[in-house]
């Protein structure tokens, strides 16, 4: 664990790497669970550039507002949902990019076997790159498990298989930006050739956040993801109301939006564009 007096290091040693490289601008996203009817406002200004829905169809306020819907293979509990209300959106709007099984290194999601995953990867996905050209498909979207990542690959391979990029998770206390650091410079050490997407990330409700805790965490955590250079997308898990998080493990904090669907500091944040000065640790807005 990183003591919290550390965290605040960060915003000065990214201002030294940025200023000293040259990367690739992240490309922002959102994992959807929000009122479709915002979609309207979280798009407006431009800055989103693509978003999930897990098992869910597309969302139309999102894609008129320029954002890629990116399609979820979520695992076989909704293997019909694939079936029966994802893919048939294929025909008029082929896919550029999907994502595959949600965590199933975890007993309440995907929950699959390394090698069950990887026949069913081959099964169900692989072939959609014949039917599709140019589409590119994720690894499985990993919580935590390295170690079942790695059996993954292995079995996959064996399989003739491969993934074309990596889909992680990461949620963490706010005081502990180095054990995100550090558990995606280990996933880029094992596959240094594939970019990474972060397709959920956020504070967790058992570290007890305060509100600034959660913006200084959040920009942080996405300028760093930044800097990488190896992050292509990253999408904050914040697209909900402040009262009605999607489950209780992580902090409601993560927010973008009030209850009316008006955009609070994390929202304009991340759909809007911002500055962060370290030395004032606070959010400031481009106009």
């Amino acid at each position: 664990m990183v003591s919290k007096t550390s965290v605040g290091k960060w915003p000065v040693q990214l201002a030294l790497l940025l200023a000293t490289q040259k990367v690739a601008a992240l490309d922002y996203g959102l994992p959807w669970a929000a009122d479709n009817t915002w979609g309207t406002t979280a798009t407006q200004a431009g800055k989103l550039t693509w978003f999930h829905h897990w098992q869910m169809t597309s969302v139309q306020q999102l894609v008129d507002g320029g954002a890629e819907y990116v399609p979820m293979l979520w695992g076989p509990k909704y293997e019909s949902e694939w079936y029966n209300d994802i893919m048939p959106e294929f025909d008029a709007n082929p896919p550029k990019h999907i994502l595959a099984m949600n965590e199933p290194d975890i007993e309440s999601q995907a929950n699959m076997s390394p090698e069950d995953a990887a026949g069913y990867y081959q099964s169900m996905l692989a072939p959609l790159r014949d039917r599709f050209e140019g589409v590119q498909i994720s690894s499985p979207q990993l919580c935590y498990d390295i170690d079942w990542m790695k059996s993954f690959m292995d079995s996959l391979s064996q399989q003739g298989g491969h993934v074309d990029f990596l889909a992680i998770h990461h949620y963490q206390g706010w005081d502990s930006i180095d054990q995100l650091t550090q558990y995606v410079e280990n996933i880029h050490n094992l596959w240094p050739d594939l970019k990474i997407w972060m397709t959920e990330y956020g504070v967790t409700s058992e570290s007890g956040p305060s509100e600034q805790n959660v913006q200084d965490y959040m920009i942080e955590a996405t300028q760093w993801l930044e800097q990488t250079g190896y992050v292509d997308r990253a999408a904050w898990f914040g697209a909900f109301a402040v009262s009605n998080p999607p489950d209780d493990y992580a902090t409601g904090l993560n927010a973008i939006f009030n209850d009316d669907g008006s955009l609070r500091d994390q929202g304009r944040w991340w759909t809007q564009g911002g500055t962060f000065d370290a030395k004032k640790r606070s959010i400031e807005f481009r106009a």
